[in-house]
């Protein structure tokens, strides 16, 4: 089964209506935009794991999130991934939260100890939204996105992390929880 641990982020109205402006603006180019109800910070992708672990990889999370307190985390910024002449991803930036940098920092240790290849890249919170694959007017395309690189979108609480298993299908990635770890309240 694939999987990556995540925090999920409901979309509040603000954010909403920029990604349905952004959509109806661009909607000459060819993006696969982001569901709704699939926004999420990625903690750690896994990748492939086996079925054996997870019980595993769900107590390390368990213990790991009883150890950290729920936590605000602000929306804010949008800009892509590589860069305007060949974009990969729109995403929403993460304000910088030490609480975050933190938990992901243990659950990054826990889950290489149990074997999981880390991203040597350094961590960057974002949400993504869209991912492009072919843009036509890329003027425009930067105009729009640019347009929001400092727009405050939403503060959210965040209280669980969860451990989901993606689904890769022609219409798009299904996301299903596998397991759901609360953070210690405040």
């Amino acid at each position: 089964m694939r999987t990556f641990t995540a925090l999920k982020i409901p979309a509040g109205n603000k954010l909403m209506e920029t990604i349905f402006t952004l959509q109806k603006q661009l909607r000459e180019e060819k993006i696969k935009w982001v569901e709704p109800g699939n926004l999420h910070l990625t903690l750690f992708f896994l990748g492939e794991t086996p079925e054996s672990l997870i019980q595993t990889i769900t107590s390390g999370l368990e213990k790991e999130a009883a150890k950290n307190l729920q936590m605000k985390i602000r929306l804010s910024g949008m800009g892509v991934f590589r860069d305007f002449r060949n974009p990969r991803v729109i995403w929403i930036g993460i304000e910088p939260e030490p609480a975050l940098s933190v938990l992901q920092s243990r659950i990054d240790s826990l889950l290489t100890d149990l074997g999981f290849k880390p991203d040597n890249r350094p961590f960057n919170p974002h949400l993504t939204v869209g991912r492009p694959k072919w843009i036509r007017d890329k003027m425009k395309f930067r105009e729009s996105i640019e347009t929001y690189k400092t727009c405050f979108f939403q503060e959210s609480v965040v209280r669980e992390i969860i451990l989901f298993e993606s689904k890769l299908t022609g219409s798009g990635p299904i996301y299903k929880p596998v397991s759901v770890c609360s953070l210690k309240a405040v």
